[in-house]
């Protein structure tokens, strides 16, 4: 039962992440023109690639530890 909890509550937060919002600041583009591929997410983090006008960026989002905030930094992905 506790097992069942916890997949359902690791569900539901993993569908509050807007990869897009957090992306929008990092890669300098509005949230309705970034596409997101290869969306993971780990034990304290997600990581994920935000792509604006050609541009790729691997992005991860870390815990800020402002109750229970989440932060994301992206990096231009080398060609």
């Amino acid at each position: 039962m506790k097992a069942t909890i916890l997949v359902c509550a690791c569900v539901f937060l993993a569908s509050c992440v807007n990869y897009k919002e957090m992306s929008a600041a990092e890669v300098g583009c509005l949230p309705k023109d970034i596409v997101i591929e290869e969306a993971k997410m780990g034990a304290t983090n997600h990581t994920w690639v935000a792509i604006c006008e050609g541009e790729q960026y691997i992005c991860s989002s870390y815990p800020t530890g402002d109750h229970g905030g989440v932060a994301a930094k992206c990096t231009a992905k080398k060609r």
